[in-house]
């Protein structure tokens, strides 16, 4: 593929450029920085006292109410034991690793 004429690159036009001027340094210290002393700059004032100090925290206040009611107990007879978790010679039948 060719490029078409128009967008042939040519060389860039020269461009003159005139010097620049510049004064000689001078020995005033208008170069350094400074710090603003203008007064719209100054943070405005505030208190000059201190803020109170940090208090510790409370203690754990122990809870009063009583988490669980009044325990009652059950009687559960060795029969209903059995018929729930199975009989103890059922287990003692299993081989045991050795």
């Amino acid at each position: 593929m060719s490029a078409s004429p128009e967008l042939a690159r040519t060389a860039p036009p020269e461009l003159s450029l005139r010097p620049i001027k510049m004064a000689p340094p001078s020995k005033d210290d208008d170069e350094e920085c400074h710090t603003p002393t203008a007064k719209e700059s100054k943070l405005p004032s505030t208190t000059q006292s201190c803020p109170p100090a940090p208090r510790k925290p409370g203690k754990a206040r122990r809870c009063k109410r009583r988490l669980w009611p009044d325990a009652e107990l059950i009687e559960i007879r060795a029969e209903e034991m059995e018929q729930v978790f199975g009989s103890r010679g059922q287990w003692s039948h299993a081989k045991k690793r050795s």
